[in-house]
């Protein structure tokens, strides 16, 4: 009777055992029906490895309906590590499931790597939002981005690229860029004509009692503020101090001092003149300010970026402090200048093109891309090499 009741014991047991899940599924799952069912992120048969993030693979097989681009793990760019659940990613990728591309040499420490779909057309908002018909939208203080066109991309946070500091610049950031000048030993096609400089038309217009315009005077601009935002060809960007709106003949020098006044001699010299207007609309008249603003110094010759006027009140934590100005945000009632744009907003444009050119180094010199200087040919000089050297 003793061995009878050994023997059953022991194939009681091992039934038993045999009913077991594997591992007892590593702490990491239940076992159902002698097979283990996992819990999130860890991989069967007995739940001891890691599952890594999935993300829209790169490059796959197709499917059945000839779909590419699937969920795979590690997005097909990276190998996982089975113990700690992430991947290590191959070169050239990173972030979690190595889902983005990296950038290059990390910018070089000279920038930031951004998101495609943060990315702007042009530096500054002028670029794209200009006074025409097409872009009528007022005033912008940033240069535009098209965040629902990337969404329609398949690696839409995928693609990065290299936003650089200022003076820095190419794929990588890893070049420093120079100053521009314009090239001294130019000649025009006819050099009778008055060489020219660019002029840009800022025109601001009284909100009124509507939004539009309507009921507005010139009151509406008296003690307000604003600032002017300039970003130079080495992509550096200044704003001025606050500017008081004021009727006197000193407005136009108040403009012109607060952009020379920018740091590093950034803008060495500009002309201002500056005028209220009454534009004539349907119905009612607008009311507006005109400055026209000449750039005439060497640091800035030639086709220079758009400034971006700043009019919002921005009062405690900005930089400067802004009263602001209340300018038209919306209108229903266009105007058509002699030049064919058309608006009824506030605008920045350029009014007369700079028969100036703007090269590296003036053309009379070569970079240093590790100094960023200009090491001018002989019997030139300058930061841009933009002047003759004077004969000993």
């Amino acid at each position: 009777m003793q061995t009878l009741t050994l023997i059953t014991a022991l194939a009681v047991t091992g039934v038993a055992h045999a009913q077991d899940c594997p591992n007892s599924c590593s702490g990491h799952g239940e076992c159902v029906n002698m097979n283990c069912e996992c819990f999130d992120d860890w991989r069967i048969p007995d739940c001891s490895e890691r599952e890594c993030p999935h993300d829209l693979a790169y490059g796959d097989f197709p499917t059945s309906d000839g779909l590419f681009h699937n969920y795979m793990e590690c997005s097909g760019k990276g190998i996982c590590d089975r113990a700690t659940g992430e991947c290590d990613c191959f070169d050239g990728f990173t972030g979690k499931a190595c889902r983005r591309h990296a950038c290059p040499n990390d910018c070089s420490g000279h920038g930031t790597c951004e998101r495609m779909q943060d990315l702007t057309f042009g530096a500054v908002a002028g670029t794209f939002f200009d006074a025409s018909t097409v872009y009528l939208t007022g005033l912008k203080t940033a240069a535009k981005t098209y965040q629902v066109t990337a969404e329609r991309l398949w690696d839409y946070k995928k693609g990065m690229a290299c936003k650089c500091d200022p003076e820095w610049t190419d794929v990588d950031c890893g070049r420093r860029m120079c100053p521009r000048g314009n090239d001294v030993m130019s000649t025009r096609l006819d050099m009778d004509n008055k060489q020219t400089y660019q002029v840009q038309n800022i025109t601001l217009f009284a909100a009124g009692l509507t939004g539009e315009g309507k009921g507005s005077s010139f009151s509406d601009f008296a003690d307000g503020e604003f600032a002017l935002t300039f970003v130079s060809k080495m992509n550096e960007t200044f704003t001025t101090r606050p500017i008081v709106v004021s009727y006197d003949s000193d407005f136009a020098d108040a403009v012109a001092s607060a952009l020379m006044d920018l740091p590093n001699n950034v803008i060495s010299n500009v002309n201002v003149n500056a005028s209220l207007q009454i534009e004539a609309r349907s119905g009612y008249n607008t009311y507006g300010l005109s400055m026209m603003v000449e750039f005439t110094g060497k640091t800035v010759s030639g086709k220079q970026n758009l400034l971006m006027v700043r009019a919002d009140e921005c009062l405690d934590g900005c930089t400067p402090k802004i009263k602001g100005l209340n300018l038209a945000s919306w209108t229903n009632n266009l105007v058509t200048y002699n030049d064919d744009t058309t608006t009824g907003l506030s605008f920045v444009k350029e009014s007369s093109a700079a028969d100036f050119n703007s090269y590296e180094c003036g053309r009379r010199g070569v970079c240093d891309y590790l100094s960023g200087v200009c090491e001018c040919f002989s019997g030139y000089t300058g930061q841009a090499c933009q002047d003759v050297a004077e004969l000993a």
